[in-house]
């Protein structure tokens, strides 16, 4: 299974496109690129394998595996990625979201649990079948 997210940086967040096998599927939120510092900064562009993922809480997610200098880089539901004194919904993950607006310099999601999920499901399968799931940012 081949997932591509096609980006465009904006200067609250990094915003995207998600295909699945050239489908689109979702939008995204991330962090603004800041040299792919921790916690601050989306990932650098690039191709990374995916994989399952348990987190502390014992929910499932996706992780992107490979990210040079990162771990713990997950695919998760959020509807922020605008840092500012209420926070971010992520420290350098992807949000899928099903609609993104700018509306006073801030970037805000919706519907994010759903589309994730829905991702999940679609990853989960292809990984249970054995596929290699890549993840192609551009």
């Amino acid at each position: 299974m081949k997932i591509e997210l096609k980006r465009q940086y904006l200067a609250q967040a990094t915003v995207g496109d998600l295909f699945i096998d050239g489908v689109f599927h979702s939008h995204t939120l991330e962090l603004v690129w800041k040299q792919n510092e921790r916690r601050v900064s989306c990932i650098p562009e690039g191709e990374y394998k995916l994989r399952k993922y348990r987190r502390l809480s014992g929910k499932n997610a996706i992780e992107v595996c490979n990210v040079p200098n990162r771990t713990a880089i997950l695919i998760h539901a959020g509807n922020d990625a605008t840092q500012d004194e209420d926070g971010a919904d992520t420290q350098g993950c992807i949000l899928p979201n099903a609609v993104v607006t700018l509306a006073n310099q801030q970037v805000k999601g919706s519907a994010s649990t759903a589309v994730t999920n829905k991702l999940y499901g679609a990853v989960f399968e292809a990984l249970k079948r054995g596929e290699e799931v890549v993840l192609k940012i551009s």
